[in-house]
């Protein structure tokens, strides 16, 4: 440390053009700045070659050698089942070095910082796995009493600014307005779930089966992150997005740093700018019991379809493919489910009249049944390449209206019988309940 102090004294620090970064300037925006070398860092790269070769530092490398742990897993392949490097033991060494340095910020050589550095470096090579994190940015949502958690790891977090960064880094947050090299980015909230990958030592590149497996690993979890997404639209009225999917992964060698991969989730979103979903505190109590109740229903495969056309109908550009979903949503919700013959005719009656008789809302049943009515016509006419009739385009009390405004009325009812079908139980297939003992008693 004496040496390298005196080789570079206290500076300069070196500006790296052209390699910047997301950093936060005040409690709403993010600028994108050139990255900044500390002084200690650009002498530790023009150093490296000669350091390596002083006594000092090969008292380290043999120690490194000789330790039980460490002896095994230098100059050989250290990685997991998503990608291998190999690790030198001069890596290994640099570790412990760089380390030192940052909790100096310079050239300062410290007995305890030392041991305690050596001994962070035993523990991080005698690890099983590498964790990494899946993020989720929820754009246009705001909540209360954060974190949650949803269970096997998954949570609902406030994500920190380094978090924030990544993000807009891979292009999952976007600034609505601003010049480049600005996004006006607050408080970020999003999905948080852990996922461990395997450690492997020595030269074998991960199987076939296993690639498979965690890319397999990888599907699953966009698809927790998109339970989330709609069991938060079915929960309460608001609009907001899923920006998208990372996964983090803390470098595999002891220089540290992280990388970064998009792993899809989310889709294009008329909420991609921003939204105003919001979540008190009394509400987030309330959407932890939904919580377990909507994952217990996503097990009955007809509701489990409605949820997912439900949430597909919130992304939606054009009003009119917003209502296609929904009317989706309802024909699946009420008329899937059989495969009985009887039940294939008088399609149109049938979607009203169970609709009519499910939903509760402050409608009469014959009000209901003409507006679910409405609905499958306006379905009707869209698929094949028209328009919906004005006399069809009526609010629950017969008022005609708009598209738009029809849609967002359908919307609102199918989030009531969605809420109230998820805390039916009932098989895991067949129709959401007996439709004849409902209507006929």
């Amino acid at each position: 440390m004496q040496e390298l102090a005196a080789r570079c004294g206290g500076g300069p620090d070196e500006v790296l053009a052209g390699l910047s970064e997301w950093q936060r300037m005040d409690a709403q925006t993010f600028v994108l700045r050139e990255r900044t070398l500390r002084y200690w860092t650009r002498c530790l790269y023009a150093e490296r070659d000669g350091m390596h070769q002083w006594p000092e530092y090969m008292e380290v490398v043999e120690a490194i050698r000789v330790d039980p742990v460490l002896g095994g897993q230098v100059d050989t392949m250290i990685g997991h089942r998503l990608g291998t490097q190999r690790q030198d033991i001069s890596q290994v060494a640099d570790g412990v070095l760089w380390a030192l340095c940052q909790r100096a910020d310079g050239f300062v050589f410290d007995d305890d910082a030392f041991q305690e550095e050596f001994a962070r470096l035993v523990v991080s090579q005698e690890r099983d796995v590498f964790e990494s994190v899946i993020l989720g940015p929820l754009i246009g949502f705001k909540s209360e009493g954060l974190p949650f958690d949803l269970g096997g790891g998954l949570q609902m977090v406030v994500l920190s600014d380094a978090e924030i960064a990544r993000c807009i880094q891979m292009g999952l947050l976007r600034s609505p307005f601003g010049m480049s090299g600005m996004a006006h980015i607050g408080e970020g909230v999003g999905i948080r779930i852990p996922l461990s990958l395997r450690k492997i030592v020595g030269d074998l590149e991960p199987d076939e089966d296993e690639q498979k497996e965690a890319f397999g690993e990888l599907a699953a979890v966009t698809e927790r992150a998109e339970e989330v997404v709609e069991a938060l639209r079915v929960f309460k009225r608001g609009g907001f997005s899923l920006g998208g999917l990372v996964h983090v992964v803390e470098h595999v060698l002891p220089l540290g740093g992280w990388s970064a991969s998009g792993i899809g989730g989310g889709m294009p979103s008329r909420h991609a700018w921003g939204g105003d979903y919001e979540l008190t505190a009394e509400d987030a109590a309330e959407f932890m019991v939904f919580w377990d109740a909507f994952k217990r229903a996503e097990q009955r495969s007809v509701v489990d379809a409605a949820l997912r056309r439900f949430s597909y109908a919130a992304d939606r550009h054009r009003t009119d493919d917003r209502l296609v979903d929904l009317a989706i949503c309802a024909e699946t919700l009420f008329l899937g489910g059989s495969d009985s013959p009887q039940d294939r005719g008088e399609l149109r009656y049938r979607f009203s009249l169970r609709a009519a008789s499910f939903i509760d809302i402050d409608a009469t049943k014959r009000e209901t049944f003409r507006f679910m009515r409405n609905t499958y016509d306006a379905r009707s006419a869209i698929v094949h390449g028209g328009s919906p009739e004005s006399e069809v385009l009526c609010s629950l009390g017969g008022e005609r209206v708009e598209l738009e405004v029809f849609t967002d009325a359908v919307e609102g009812v199918l989030r009531l019988a969605l809420r109230k079908a998820v805390t039916l139980n009932g098989p895991r297939r067949g129709p959401l309940l007996d439709w004849d003992e409902l209507i006929l008693g």
